[in-house]
């Protein structure tokens, strides 16, 4: 019997989306800290942590609903799309609306952009960590690991590894669970002092 409907794939995807986003944290908080610099507090939360989270909730609201409906009304077999390619979704849902060619092409603009963006932010952390700390990494050592993460993603798409990816970032998102409760521990701490000295 297919995940889906077995019940399995609800508990399997809350444990890999969960563990996939904390091994993540690192990457992104660590390339989002180093832009951020100079910023307040509220500044921080209200352009990286709320508008992102508004936008996106919206988002998914908006196509969400939208692939709903049109799998309810029978308009376009999304399933069957979806377990042909799993990337396939939206550009299928995207098909059966006017100016569809050309949402599509923005939501491809777009995921390019992320891409790009999730790239360049991998490789400088990787780059600034190896170069003990160097707020400033050269070029070189960007590129180099740049070149190397992006390598690696390649074969694990042509060699079905991401089924092993999925597995060792649950492995490696639990031990920094605990260090990710630390830093919030420290946080409210240092929030605390910085109040006293008010």
């Amino acid at each position: 019997m297919n995940q889906a409907f077995d019940g399995k794939w609800l508990g399997w995807w809350k444990i890999f989306y969960w563990a996939f986003w904390i091994a993540w944290v690192p990457f992104v908080g660590g390339f989002i800290a180093r832009i951020s610099k100079g910023r307040t507090v509220r500044e921080f939360i209200i352009w990286v942590v709320l508008i992102p989270s508004l936008v996106m909730f919206v988002c998914f609201d908006i196509f969400g609903g939208a692939a709903i409906l049109a799998e309810r009304a029978g308009t376009v077999e999304l399933w069957k799309a979806i377990q042909n390619d799993m990337g396939s979704g939206i550009f299928t849902l995207l098909s059966t609306y006017p100016m569809g060619f050309f949402a599509s092409i923005m939501i491809f603009i777009s995921l390019t952009i992320f891409l790009i963006t999730s790239a360049d932010s991998a490789s400088f952390l990787a780059a600034m960590l190896m170069s003990k700390g160097e707020l400033e990494p050269k070029v070189g050592m960007k590129f180099v690991w740049g070149f190397v993460l992006g390598t690696m993603a390649i074969i694990l798409l042509q060699t079905d590894g991401l089924k092993a990816l999925q597995t060792a970032s649950i492995v490696c998102a639990l031990p920094f669970t605990v260090v990710m409760i630390d830093m919030m521990i420290s946080i409210i701490k240092g929030f605390g002092k910085d109040l006293k000295k008010q």
